[in-house]
């Protein structure tokens, strides 16, 4: 079976974006040329071909992108693009210079996902965790695949080049953005969602650790939390759920 890679999808559906344009138009073309310098850099054939053999060879990595391309992702999905605080965040990231929402919707349009009301996030399985140690590890073969230094002389170049894309990474090293992005993660609608990522073997948050630090090992600019972090949050939650069922069985 052969599997979309996440950015390949994106680009192409970025670069035939002016063919969506009754439905989607790109507010931010600058910045948007600038990122496709970067994805110009990516190997995306070398990178398929990775998430292939993994995709083969791992039993937990398959079930991951199995999980991806389902219709309870989907829904996930749809929920996440509802959440107060992720509108939030995308207009920050608008506000940056970004084409958040258009970006988004194209992820959207790509998922086939139509405008409806989110329906009632479900609860967890009880006691049921994918481990998510071999998707991690396929993304470090993936990033081992691109040339970092090219990646690290085209943003240094464009730091100075582009004035877009050196206001969107001022942003990103501000309070405000810090902000934004603590609110969604508090967010417990948005917590709720991660819960079942994790709990199907999707650490987002481990992945996007691993890309950032992968391009920039000495920032701090992700302060993204661990798993165990999310792992514990998970079990507090839980925890606290069987104390309050606990507690109404003694009153009655």
């Amino acid at each position: 079976m052969r599997l979309t890679v996440g950015v390949i999808a994106l680009s192409v559906l970025l670069a035939a974006s002016g063919c969506c344009a009754k439905r989607t138009i790109i507010t931010n073309r600058n910045l948007l040329e600038d990122i496709f310098e970067f994805v110009d850099l990516v190997p995306l054939d070398e990178i398929e071909a990775v998430i292939n053999k993994w995709i083969d060879a791992d039993a937990t990595v398959s079930t991951v992108f199995e999980f991806l391309q389902s219709a309870r992702y989907r829904e996930l999905i749809d929920q996440e693009s509802h959440i107060a605080d992720f509108h939030a965040y995308l207009q920050f990231l608008q506000d940056s210079r970004a084409p958040a929402y258009d970006m988004w919707n194209l992820y959207r349009m790509y998922l086939g996902l139509d405008q409806i009301d989110p329906p009632a996030i479900k609860k967890l399985a009880a006691n049921r965790q994918l481990d998510s140690a071999p998707l991690l590890s396929m993304v470090d073969e993936c990033l081992a695949q691109i040339n970092k230094a090219d990646f690290e002389k085209l943003y240094n170049r464009k730091l100075v080049e582009s004035e877009d894309f050196k206001y969107f990474v001022d942003r990103m090293n501000t309070d405000e953005h810090i902000n934004v992005q603590n609110a969604l993660r508090e967010n417990p609608q948005f917590k709720e969602i991660v819960d079942e990522y994790l709990v199907n073997g999707y650490d987002m948050y481990g992945v996007f650790r691993k890309i950032f630090t992968f391009f920039f090992p000495d920032s701090e600019f992700y302060k993204g939390i661990s798993l165990q972090e999310m792992v514990n949050s998970i079990c507090c939650r839980e925890n606290e759920k069987m104390s309050c069922c606990k507690q109404e069985l003694k009153q009655n």
